[in-house]
């Protein structure tokens, strides 16, 4: 299967500590980790990830059946941070999680792409990549065991230019087929 790229414009800045743009990956209901597909959430910045793993955590402990503070439990352990201000043994501990999917959900910063095998389904990149290669790099991630997966890339309003030339992500060696999701 495909690999789908959704680019994306933010309708609410990510500056702050909620992120409206992603409620669309929030589940309606979530009983377990297997009810979330293995996503990455792709930041630039350590605040960033902080910010945006306390948002989900927010948001799914209002899906999960369970009493209040258990599900913050809960959901504190379904979304995991990784990046260069962890310890290597907590880095060690939310890759074994991901990889045996007892946390689907990671956020992360570029560390994420040097030399660490992470497979996910999808990667969201809640900000912009500096670059078409970091792109690249964020979509070896998703769907790298060929099921299938789907690319979100989020950028401001002002960047609604993209050169033609940077549409076709096939040029990287990359197959990618652009949809637009409701």
């Amino acid at each position: 299967m495909d690999l789908k790229y959704w680019p994306c414009f933010l309708t609410s800045s990510t500056g702050g500590t909620t992120f409206p743009d992603l409620a669309w990956t929030i589940p309606v209901i979530a009983n377990s980790a297997s009810d979330l597909v293995p996503t990455l959430f792709a930041c630039q910045t350590i605040n960033k990830v902080i910010n945006v793993r306390n948002w989900l955590i927010s948001e799914l402990q209002q899906v999960l059946p369970k009493s209040e503070a258990k599900n913050r439990e809960l959901a504190k352990k379904l979304v995991l941070p990784f990046h260069a201000e962890m310890d290597s043994i907590d880095q060690r501990e939310t890759l074994g999680a991901l990889a045996s999917r007892s946390a689907p959900w990671i956020v992360a910063t570029i560390l994420a792409n040097v030399g660490i095998d992470i497979a996910v389904t999808n990667v969201i990149c809640v900000d912009m990549p500096d670059s078409v290669e970091d792109m690249v790099q964020w979509v070896g991630r998703a769907s790298c065991d060929g099921s299938g997966g789907l690319l979100v890339v989020y950028a401001s309003e002002e960047m609604e230019y993209i050169p033609e030339a940077e549409h076709d992500l096939s040029t990287y060696g990359t197959k990618l087929t652009k949809v637009k999701i409701k």
